[in-house]
């Protein structure tokens, strides 16, 4: 027995066609599954290696062509039997022609009957061999063709299986996770707490917003992350000009700064879209402490304890996490096939 996918193939090859391309037009089939489909083809023993149907393909598919009859080697009852079919056959037509006749409705007679018993007698020699179950090029080629869109459909889900594992997708998304992980841990990019009420309305107290530091080129109008001699944290303020390699900066609420800074004291400025930062409101509450309060350690009591803890521990432990997230992605999508 074959399957249905080598029988399609194997019923291309019984009508003449020999190269793999052409069976893979004709079939709908992808070339790679049907050089899968012809080796198995083979070894069964239906054609050889020069892709020429045996006389086992014949005989299970019932083929009927010019090399069919001198393999089927029909028995003498069969023949027979079909020539008694065809007589049969051949009375009715003349009685319903007869009956025809009668009626006015046929003029000439031998003429009518002449044609009409060359069609039915071909007519039921096709249904004979339909009836018997064998197969006749000139039809399958119509039924093939018909077939098609079926025929492509089914072999899509069968091919699946035979899909290679997606070894440069697994490998792009990895590769841009890997950049990104590592911009985020070289502060490449990177998330700033804001801890005062100087940029209000732009950045309140306890927002987070994205920073970069891959591209520094403070102009009018960003907002930029520097240090001071004076001050224990780093301070974002709005660029209001730049004069002569000074930058002037201040605050959105409390005005232009006392100072100027140069281009080496910024740190990083912030990604602007729009010509607005990317800010997470209120986020960064959880990472300020105020000093008036630390005796409970914060506004949100002993509980900041625990989530700082939990933070640092992930913190210690995020190679790790990460290595066997990797793993188990990869794993998973290899394993898809």
């Amino acid at each position: 027995m074959i399957s249905e996918i080598e029988e399609i193939v194997l019923r291309v090859l019984m009508l003449g066609e020999r190269r793999i391309d052409g069976i893979s037009r004709k079939s709908g089939l992808p070339e790679i599954l049907v050089e899968k489909v012809v080796d198995r083809l083979i070894e069964k023993g239906y054609i050889d290696h020069n892709l020429r149907p045996l006389e086992k393909a014949y005989e299970d598919l019932r083929w009927i062509d010019r090399r069919s009859f001198s393999i089927y080697k029909f028995e003498i009852g069969k023949m027979f039997r079909m020539i008694f079919d065809l007589v049969i056959v051949l009375v009715l037509i003349l009685l319903v022609i007869s009956i025809l006749q009668y009626f006015g409705l046929i003029y000439n007679q031998f003429l009518t009957i002449a044609i009409y018993s060359i069609v039915m007698i071909f007519v039921v020699i096709l249904l004979y061999f339909f009836a018997r179950g064998y197969r006749i090029p000139i039809f399958e080629r119509i039924a093939i063709h018909i077939k098609k869109r079926e025929i492509v459909s089914r072999i899509q889900e069968v091919t699946s299986q035979f899909r290679s594992p997606p070894y440069l997708r697994v490998a792009l998304i990895l590769t841009v996770f890997l950049i990104v992980v590592y911009m985020f841990l070289t502060y490449k990019v990177f998330f700033v707490v804001v801890t005062s009420e100087s940029m209000v309305p732009t950045l309140n107290r306890g927002d987070l917003f994205l920073a970069q530091s891959i591209v520094i080129d403070p102009e009018p109008g960003d907002i930029v992350i520097f240090r001071r001699p004076h001050t224990y944290l780093p301070i974002s303020h709005r660029v209001l000009r730049v004069e002569g390699g000074k930058i002037y900066t201040g605050g959105d609420a409390s005005g232009p700064d006392p100072w100027t800074i140069t281009k080496k004291d910024v740190i990083a400025e912030a990604v602007m879209v729009n010509g607005k930062p990317i800010v997470i409101r209120n986020l960064g509450t959880y990472f300020i402490l105020n000093a008036t309060e630390l005796r409970s350690i914060g506004p949100y009591g002993q509980a900041y304890l625990f989530y700082k803890n939990l933070v640092n521990a992930f913190k210690s432990y995020s190679a790790a996490i990460m290595i066997v997230a990797i793993s188990i992605y990869v794993y998973l999508e290899l394993r898809r096939r």
